[in-house]
C-alpha cells in the first residue's frame, strides 16, 4: 500500500466518523465522581507539611525534593493520584514500600548498640505514600469513625494522650479507694519478631 493509499483509505464521512466516536465512547465507560480528583492545591498543602532531609530509602528520594520543587511538580502528583484513585490502580513504586519497611534506630545517644531493647523500630515507606496518606486522611478526616478512646492514627491526638488517660484513671480509683484492673501487652520488641 503505497502512502497516499493509506491515507486516503478510511471513509471521513460524519456519519461513520460519529459512528466510530460512539463505539469508543461505550466502551470507554468511567463514571467517577470528582471527589476523587486530588487537586493542586491538596498537594501543595500536604507538601508545606512534610519534613525536610527525609529519605524514602528505596528510590533514594528526599523530601527535599518535593519540598523545593515547583508548581509543575505538584500539578503532575496531583494528576497521577487522581488516576490513581480512579482507576483503581497503584504504581509498583508505591506498592512496594506502601507496607514500609522497618528499621530499627538506636532510642538514644550513648547506649550500647548490641542490646536490641536499646532500639525502636521506624517504618520507611515511599514519599509518594506519605503524601497521598496525608492527602487522604485530610480530606476524610471528619467520616473517619473512631472509638472515643483511640488516641493514634487520628487527627489533633495522639498516643501519649493514653497515658495521661491512665494515670487519670488510676489517680481517681486511688483516691476513690476504688480496686482497678489492667492488661499490659508488651510490644517493645515486636519488630525483631516479624521477619
Amino acid at each position: 500500500m503505497q502512502i497516499n493509499e493509506l491515507y486516503s483509505s478510511a471513509s471521513y464521512h460524519s456519519i461513520e466518523v460519529d459512528a466510530v466516536a460512539r463505539r469508543i465512547n461505550s466502551g470507554v465507560d468511567v463514571f467517577f465522581s470528582f471527589d476523587c480528583v486530588i487537586t493542586f492545591s491538596d498537594v501543595v498543602d500536604v507538601v508545606r507539611e512534610l519534613k525536610p532531609a527525609k529519605y524514602d530509602g528505596y528510590a533514594g528520594l528526599s523530601t527535599d525534593y518535593i519540598i523545593n520543587a515547583c508548581g509543575k511538580l505538584y500539578v503532575h502528583i496531583a494528576l497521577l493520584f487522581s488516576a490513581m484513585i480512579v482507576h483503581g490502580s497503584v504504581f509498583d513504586l508505591l506498592v512496594i514500600r506502601r507496607g514500609g519497611s522497618i528499621t530499627p534506630i538506636p532510642k538514644a545517644k550513648n547506649i550500647n548498640c548490641t542490646e536490641s531493647t536499646n532500639y525502636r523500630g521506624i517504618a520507611v515507606s515511599s514519599i509518594f505514600g506519605k503524601i497521598l496518606d496525608r492527602i487522604i486522611f485530610s480530606r476524610y478526616a471528619d467520616k473517619q469513625i473512631t472509638l472515643q478512646y483511640q488516641f493514634g492514627f487520628k487527627m489533633s491526638s495522639f498516643t501519649a494522650m493514653f497515658t495521661m488517660v491512665l494515670k487519670e484513671t488510676i489517680n481517681y480509683y486511688t483516691l476513690n479507694n476504688g480496686h482497678m484492673y489492667s492488661v499490659y501487652l508488651d510490644a517493645t520488641k515486636a519488630f525483631d519478631k516479624v521477619k
